[in-house]
This record gives C-alpha cells, structure tokens and sequence, in this order.
C-alpha cells in the first residue's frame, strides 16, 4: 500500500499561519486570568511572577515553532509542545484539510482515563 503524501507548509507558509494564530489569539484575557490566578513563571533573574503580555507572547510563538520542529524531526501526524498553561499544536495535511496550528490556555484539564481503566485489573 502506498501511502498518500499532502503538500506541508513551506517555511514562509509555516511563518505566516503562526503570526495568524498569534494575531488571531487573546493575550489579554491569558494575562487577565494569570492576574486573577496568580499564576507565576520563573523570570530571567530566576524570581516568581506573573508574567508580561509581551512574556506570554514569546513563549507563545516559542511553542508554536516548537510543535513545528518537533513534527518536522519526528514525523508524526502532528506534534504537541506545552509549558505554562500553553498547548501549541501543529498538524500536519491530510486527507481532511490543510496543515494547521492550534494554541490554547488551559487552567484546568481532566480526562476519564485518570479513574476508570477498564482494560486494568482491580486492586
């Protein structure tokens, strides 16, 4: 069987569809939550705060170039990086659409697996 390959982004196209992501993404209402929260990265000088909009938008575009790099050296369907609250994704073409990036803030996250593993023996 052969496998179907999809056109992938080209660097300029890859540049293009992070600063849409990046212009499209609400940094604010990131930093009004972090505010809220407290909720506070490691700075330069190694000391605790909440961090800058300009801060969260560095490591925004860092985790987007991140999920690209790693699904470029691995190979996989897509690639996940994450740090601080962000979840970048890049996913490769396929069959269903064009090549796509995903950034998200999560404050909370919960998956079913975390209890109820029916495939494990009970203790």
């Amino acid at each position: 069987m052969t496998k179907t390959t999809y056109k992938q982004p080209t660097e300029e196209q890859r540049d293009q569809m992070i600063d849409a992501v990046m212009d499209e993404f609400d940094f604010e209402k990131v930093h009004r939550v972090m505010n809220f929260l407290e909720w506070k990265w490691i700075n330069e000088r190694k000391d605790l705060e909440v961090p800058s909009i300009a801060q969260i938008k560095q490591a925004a575009r860092r985790l987007l170039r991140e999920s690209y790099r790693c699904w470029n050296k691995f190979g996989y369907s897509h690639a996940i990086a994450g740090s601080g609250g962000f979840r970048a994704a890049f996913y490769e073409a396929g069959e269903n659409g064009d090549a796509n990036f995903q950034l998200m803030f999560t404050v909370d996250e919960q998956h079913s697996y975390d209890y109820y593993q029916p495939n494990y023996p009970e203790t």
